[in-house]
């Protein structure tokens, strides 16, 4: 493999900084904070030095090098914030090889972020530092604390349940149960107090009850399409008798997002329901979450067996369950903000 002489001394630039970042660290962690607030302030701060640097001009190609879980997991949108503010300071980043290489380096310490900036100008090498401290990356998970999971018991049955849904829109509410009966597949349509409305027997599914079921629900206004067992079922609460079902593939699910009105963000919902001898927890997570920061958590009685979005994103069904009754069980859980 062949290197352009540019490359080859960035990258060995890149290293020495990588290298001179760790020998500062003792240095670092036993000196104050430093001005930044925030990573994003740090960035600034620091494209403002590079910036100052006498005979330096653009454009450059930059080289991002982070080490622990926050610049992995936020390295592209710290990169970006460095670019913008260097273009606001008229030097502008490009991919072009022959441009000199800027090293962006973040190294973190058990109390701060070290934010390290490299180039080469004319016959020397300059380096500029930033430093943050961690405790200021919790201030933007502040509201976390502030929310809560509210749980609510719906449904129970002895008799398995694959998935319940909300009724659609439009009708007058309460729940869609997709299960068994006497090792039949049935659709229950509770009314919102918990009574039985109606039942369609999906018998055109020809699916017995085996170890290891799978099911989905997709309703609309009038009804909907049940996934099952690798068939594909229409069917309509006016026509209960006249269900058709043909062959498909598996459509796998794709994780359930609620949006609470009461915050921006949105927070994923996680569990695997491969525990069978063990109460399981659900877990919220926030969508831009980095590895190790918190979550909400809300325990249920047994494994958790489907997890269905309400059409607002505002609450879910889920269906777990319970080992101490052997029962299956249908809850539904809505975020909420306050303590």
């Amino acid at each position: 493999m062949k290197f352009a002489a540019g490359d080859f001394r960035g990258a060995c630039w890149c290293l020495i900084l990588s290298c001179a970042a760790m020998l500062l660290l003792f240095f670092v962690s036993s000196s104050p904070a430093g001005e930044a607030r925030s990573p994003d302030e740090a960035l600034r701060q620091l494209a403002e030095r590079v910036a100052a640097i006498p005979n330096f001009h653009g454009p450059v190609r930059i080289k991002f090098d982070g080490e622990g879980n926050f610049a992995r997991e936020t390295a592209a949108e710290w990169k970006d914030t460095f670019v913008a503010a260097l273009e606001k300071h008229r030097i502008s980043a490009t991919k072009d090889e022959s441009a000199p290489i800027l090293c962006l380096a973040v190294v973190e310490t058990p109390a701060q972020l070290v934010f390290t900036a490299a180039i080469h100008v004319g016959e020397r090498d300059e380096a500029r530092m930033i430093c943050l401290a961690r405790t200021a990356l919790h201030v933007e998970s502040e509201p976390l604390a502030q929310m809560r999971v509210e749980k609510q018991f719906l449904y129970e049955s002895s008799e398995r349940i694959l998935d319940a849904a909300p009724a659609s829109r439009g009708s007058d509410g309460g729940i869609i149960i997709l299960g068994y009966r006497d090792a039949q597949p049935v659709l229950t349509r509770l009314d919102a107090g918990g009574k039985t409305k109606q039942m369609i027997t999906l018998s055109a599914a020809n699916s017995r009850l085996s170890r290891d079921p799978h099911g989905e629900l997709s309703l609309s206004e009038r009804g909907g399409e049940v996934f099952l067992n690798g068939k594909s079922c229409e069917f309509s609460w006016s026509d209960a008798d006249n269900v058709k079902c043909r062959s498909a593939k598996a459509d796998l699910s794709e994780a359930v997002v609620l949006a609470p009105s009461c915050q921006s963000g949105d927070w994923k919902l996680e569990a695997d329901g491969r525990d069978w001898s063990a109460p399981e927890m659900l877990q919220i997570v926030p969508d831009d979450a980095i590895e190790g920061q918190a979550v909400l958590v809300s325990e249920f009685p047994g494994p958790i067996l489907k997890i269905h979005g309400a059409e607002n994103r505002d609450s879910a069904l889920i269906v777990a369950k319970n080992l101490r009754t052997g029962n299956y069980e249908v809850y539904q859980i809505t975020l909420a903000c306050g303590n």
